[in-house]
């Protein structure tokens, strides 16, 4: 919610920790502050610049989703409402659909989606849309010279190197386990599929 004298942090008087449900079977949702906070009362200054909102959907169960979303008719008409799904990289205008259907793992614990309130007033929601489903982002390299979409389970990375070089891809969960075997390859410009499906 947008009130005139919030902040972006947390307040006390015009936020609220989300407090998930012992039982882990109901859905729930909570939006992400400072990286670690979940809340599930989130105020903001007046909408004057873009935002981007992380959200963390978690579940007992693992299955079908339907997210519904109200309010959308709020959004002041120069703002382009968009809802980012991180898994699949599907990117929603919820100004023209209000809901989204998605398929959740109970393990999952990332923020699985990012809320944008993007204003349109150089780029057509249409663009921003465009954009957002074409970004690489960065991984950390020495010439940040990496880079990675993921969608639908596929990762994609880009290399930018000046030159041909004999690279070995390892990729490892957050506990340090290794999930797909090492991939050797040389790389250059050309990008690299790799299945973590």
């Amino acid at each position: 919610r947008f009130m005139q004298d919030a902040i972006a942090g947390f307040e006390g008087d015009k936020d609220a920790f989300k407090l998930f449900s012992p039982s882990s079977l109901p859905p729930q949702i909570s939006s992400i502050i400072n990286d670690s906070l979940d809340l599930c009362l989130n105020s903001f200054p007046e909408l004057n610049e873009n935002r981007i909102i992380p959200l963390r959907v978690k579940s007992g169960t693992a299955g079908n989703m339907n997210m519904v979303v109200s309010g959308a008719e709020n959004i002041p008409t120069d703002y382009c409402f968009l809802l980012e799904d991180k898994y699949s990289g599907t990117i929603t205008d919820l100004k023209l659909v209000s809901s989204y259907s998605f398929l959740l793992a109970d393990t999952t614990d990332f923020p699985r989606f990012a809320l944008h309130l993007l204003k349109n007033d150089s780029l057509s929601c249409e663009e921003q849309i465009s954009i957002l489903s074409n970004v690489k982002n960065p991984l950390i390299s020495e010439n940040n010279n990496i880079y990675y979409t993921l969608k639908h389970g596929q990762l994609t990375l880009y290399f930018d190197f000046p030159e041909a070089t004999s690279s070995a891809i390892n990729i490892y969960n957050l506990l340090g386990e290794k999930i797909i075997p090492e991939k050797r390859c040389m790389v250059f410009k050309s990008p690299v599929n790799i299945d973590l499906s």
